[in-house]
């Protein structure tokens, strides 16, 4: 879970300082730290201290709500399920003849299908 959020602040940081059309210099210069810094933050190789992080939020014009809008962990999304081919089971599908209907049963005894 915490990785998926990492994943988004950085993906963010870096898709706001694009819109803004602020260079990793800038950003840097803005938020004290080093070019190569905002370059691992960015490319999700180093993760910022919590101080650092609001530096660059503050630094491209946003408060800290405002930057943390969309961004949720991701069992707050809808979940994708995948099945392997080689762990498929298809359902065994029942044939007429293993279906027994009302008529044939008594009322107490019908089963729901």
């Amino acid at each position: 879970m915490e990785d998926d959020i990492i994943l988004k602040i950085s993906y963010r940081i870096k898709e706001i300082r694009k819109e803004k059309n602020i260079t990793i210099q800038e950003l840097a210069n803005r938020a004290g730290v080093s070019k190569g810094l905002i370059s691992q933050i960015e490319n999700n190789r180093t993760i910022p201290s919590l101080p650092v992080l609001m530096n660059i939020v503050h630094s491209l014009n946003l408060d800290l709500t405002g930057f943390f809008k969309d961004i949720s962990p991701a069992n707050h999304q809808e979940k994708v399920f995948v099945i392997r081919a080689s762990e498929y089971k298809p359902l065994k599908k029942k044939q007429p003849k293993d279906l027994i209907t009302s008529a044939y049963l008594p009322a107490t005894s019908m089963e729901v299908l």
